[in-house]
């Protein structure tokens, strides 16, 4: 049995991770409520993790009643607000590229959230949408970057190695305050990806649909949850957003007794995207109590000690943010500690200035209006704050020896994992 060790603020996040109350757990939130809370904490993993709309719908039955704080009320509506204005956009958006794809007769499917949104959830403050990811064929991918730039989007620059092996460009144009991005895609997998889904049997499996006058395709039941639960893990551990839990959630919840496990697992075995799917599927039976059938998981082999560390780590460091330790040791720094060999610290030393010259470039292109000043600004007060780190370090290891040393070792331990996980992930099961 697995100890998740959560506290009564992340069991609160958790229990208003659905759209719809059932009574027992409205009384489970009405006991947490009561207690006292790190309200502040809350409002953090709640913005962090796009799920703003849900937890103020799941505790406005409290609102008013004196056990949650007005202030805390306030922001969740406001957020609340914020994001169900921000969806109204992306959703006329997407209606208006959609339409034009249509007269051109581009088959078009949505993905992710822009097509959950009206699928899973009644109202579209819901659940936030930070961009609109359209799937189209190899073949029709020049015109519909056409038709986008004839709307008004502009292509964002991209470095040439990430163009030669991405499977997506971006698109993006403001309107008003708010910018629309848009990221065409022709595949859902790098080139040089260790898994193998072959985006020819999602299209053919795909349902064609009819709404308002439009058309699209919808990804089938089982390919759906594949290609969700593949994209939570796809790039490896890094912040996992509960919306996407809460998106697998609903479909799984939605579709009851149509989805064929059977079949789910066989093509997550032929795409070898096994472990993520499973892990994935496993992390949302624990974490959100839904049913998944037990006979779904006795092909991934995870050995319970083994399924236990890799729920915490997970669980501790890419879904909840912990409180963080006041001395924060850069990966550079504990990749150097942990090396025994010097050609290995020499090899660390040189990928400490690789990563210096790439976070410049990252900061060139994360930006939409591209500019090499506000590139050079935005690296230099990331490298600024990193060298505050290091002089913290250095002060805070002179004074406090053993408390520095076994700060360090806790966060190797933690890194090591980390990397353990993304590893096997990634491999053949």
């Amino acid at each position: 049995m697995i100890n998740l060790k959560l506290s009564p603020e992340e069991s609160l996040v958790l229990l208003c991770c659905c759209t719809d109350s059932s009574e027992s757990r409205i009384e489970k939130i009405r006991t947490i409520v009561s207690l006292e809370l790190n309200w502040d904490y809350i409002l953090k993993i709640t913005c962090v993790h796009g799920i703003s709309g849900l937890v103020f719908k799941n505790t406005k039955h409290f609102h008013n009643k004196n056990v949650i704080p007005n202030n805390f009320t306030e922001k969740l509506e406001k957020e609340y607000h914020k994001t169900a204005y921000k969806n109204s956009l992306l959703t006329q958006a997407y209606n208006n590229i959609l339409k034009e794809f249509n007269s051109e007769k581009i088959k078009t499917m949505p993905l992710k959230g822009i097509t959950l949104l009206s699928q899973l959830y009644h109202n579209i403050g819901l659940r936030s949408i930070s961009d609109i990811d359209i799937l189209v064929e190899k073949k029709d991918l020049h015109c519909a970057e056409q038709i986008l730039m004839g709307m008004g989007y502009a292509k964002k620059k991209e470095s040439a190695s990430k163009i030669k092996r991405h499977f997506h460009s971006i698109y993006w144009k403001k309107i008003g305050p708010v910018t629309i991005p848009v990221e065409l895609h022709w595949d859902i997998d790098f080139l040089d990806s260790p898994f193998s889904i072959r985006i020819e049997d999602f299209w053919h499996r795909a349902e064609l649909l009819h709404n308002n006058n439009q058309t699209y395709y919808k990804l089938s039941l089982e390919d759906c949850l594949i290609f969700n639960s593949f994209h939570i893990l796809r790039d490896g551990l890094k912040t996992l957003y509960l919306k996407n839990f809460c998106d697998l959630s609903e479909i799984i919840k939605k579709s009851g007794t149509e989805i064929n496990w059977g079949e789910l697992a066989c093509r997550s075995k032929e795409y070898k995207v096994e472990r993520p799917v499973f892990l994935v599927l496993l992390l949302l039976k624990k974490l959100l109590q839904i049913y998944i059938p037990l006979h779904f998981f006795h092909n991934i082999k995870i050995v319970e000690k083994e399924e236990e560390k890799i729920f915490f780590v997970i669980v501790s460091e890419n879904i909840f943010l912990k409180k963080r330790d006041n001395i924060y040791f850069p990966k550079g720094l504990l990749d150097l500690t942990s090396e025994k060999h010097l050609t290995g610290k020499y090899r660390v030393v040189l990928g400490m200035f690789k990563n210096f010259c790439l976070e410049f470039k990252q900061q060139y292109y994360s930006d939409f209006n591209h500019s090499v000043l506000k590139g050079a600004q935005r690296s230099s007060v990331r490298h600024f704050r990193t060298l505050k780190r290091y002089i913290k370090i250095f002060i805070f290891s002179r004074f406090n020896t053993q408390k520095a040393n076994n700060l360090r070792y806790r966060k190797v331990k933690k890194q090591a994992g980390i990397e353990e996980i993304n590893k096997w992930i990634r491999e053949d099961s």
